[in-house]
């Protein structure tokens, strides 16, 4: 497998320390420390032991935790495609609006109505602005809009190229950069045909400034872009990063596919690989370390209290971000299409058949393997000061309250 390097979670649900749910389903945890990677298959989810890890002994937070709760606090009837706290608003992606609610309340405060025959599967709020990328029911071209945050007034749309957005707009500076593709079963070929582009647009205007070329676009497979420093970085059937002021490419790995979006945090783009997970230089493309993964990338890698986070199929990975190196990983039941979150030195995850996972973050010892939805998990988000967990369904939004014993 080719990578960088070769080119250069109604109700509670608590979980006592004995192994027995509240709900009076028996659900297994372990209270010793993980165990060293094994050979064969994944263990069975529901013991949440490790595939491998780093850690040999119980920490001190991993022997003190006994239990831990999620105590539903409200619920909405509103479809989520994505989940996003910032400051003191629960900002909510759905059919045709994007809505600010009480995170401690579920009250929604505002509503933007973007686009009755779209669904709001991506935005990006900043201190000034929002930026929303909607995918048309008619598939025809996506919307990309431009709202004052305060205001909540528009001040700008303009068209993709293609009917979905595989990523969020990338606001940096003067411009945003925005991705649209669209994936087209073939009858008479074998497999389907990827199609998709990047364009940067005017951050104020919207129109556009520049569209890059030469990573895979047209054909080829956009999974997602980063905007860092100066650096666009996009990623397709190659991956190439691109000076935004001169507009010329830096640096670039051919035949590298990402599928997800990368990561990008202060400089350095974690970028999710078929197989592998590499560090890399956003302004030089230099790759600091690659780690492999234990198959496709279902999420864009997340960094929580210092660990990065990558799911992959039905596994749970976690590494260390400066190095590269394993902490630990656990298998689920399904595979995960919404982003792991973080609270109280907690690590939750949950999979498509409406599994939610609670791991000690720093561990990986398993807390908490329990139903929580019938439905697939599609959005989550979190909200450290009030102690909150949010999940969201293509039917619902509920948050939880994360209680712990130790």
């Amino acid at each position: 497998m080719s990578s960088l390097g070769l080119a250069a979670v109604a109700g509670c649900l608590r979980l006592e320390s004995d192994g027995t749910s509240t709900t009076g389903r028996s659900t297994t945890t372990r209270a010793a420390g993980p165990t060293a990677k094994s050979s064969g298959e994944p263990a069975d989810p529901t013991t949440q032991e490790s595939t491998e890890t780093t850690n040999e002994e119980p920490t001190e937070t991993e022997a003190a935790v006994t239990a831990v709760e999620l105590a539903e606090v409200w619920q909405r009837d509103i479809q989520a495609r994505k989940l996003e706290v910032d400051g003191d608003r629960l900002h909510v992606g759905s059919w045709g609006s994007i809505q600010g609610i009480d995170p401690a309340s579920g009250r929604t405060d505002w509503t933007i109505d973007v686009d009755e025959s779209g669904s709001v599967d991506r935005f990006t709020v900043t201190s000034e602005d929002v930026f929303v990328a909607t995918t048309k029911a008619d598939h025809e071209r996506a919307l990309f809009s431009a709202y004052d945050r305060e205001s909540r007034t528009r001040r700008w749309t303009a068209r993709g190229e293609y009917g979905n957005s595989f990523d969020d707009p990338r606001p940096s500076g003067d411009v945003v950069a925005v991705t649209t593709g669209a994936v087209d079963a073939k009858p008479d070929q074998d497999g389907v045909q990827n199609r998709g582009s990047v364009a940067v647009l005017d951050r104020e205007t919207g129109e556009r400034v520049w569209q890059p070329t030469g990573y895979g676009g047209g054909d080829g497979t956009v999974s997602g872009a980063a905007l860092d420093d100066g650096t666009l970085a996009v990623l397709g059937s190659a991956v190439v990063g691109y000076d935004v002021d001169s507009r010329s490419e830096r640096w670039r790995f051919d035949d590298a596919i990402s599928v997800k979006p990368p990561l990008s945090v202060d400089g350095t783009l974690y970028v999710p690989l078929m197989g592998d997970v590499q560090a890399v230089s956003a302004a030089s493309g230099s790759v600091q370390w690659t780690a492999s993964t234990r198959g496709q990338p279902t999420v864009r890698p997340r960094l929580v209290d210092d660990v990065l986070v990558v799911r992959t199929g039905d596994v749970v990975e976690t590494f260390d971000p400066e190095s590269g190196e394993r902490r630990w990983s656990r298998p689920t039941t399904g595979p995960s299409y919404a982003p792991p979150v973080a609270l109280d030195g907690l690590l939750f995850t949950f999979d498509e058949y409406g599994m939610a996972y609670a791991n000690d973050l720093e561990s990986g010892r398993g807390l908490l393997s329990e139903t929580l939805t019938e439905e697939r998990v599609d959005a989550t988000a979190a909200d450290p000061e009030n102690g909150l967990v949010f999940v969201g369904t293509a039917d619902e939004v509920t948050a939880y309250r994360v209680e712990t014993q130790r």
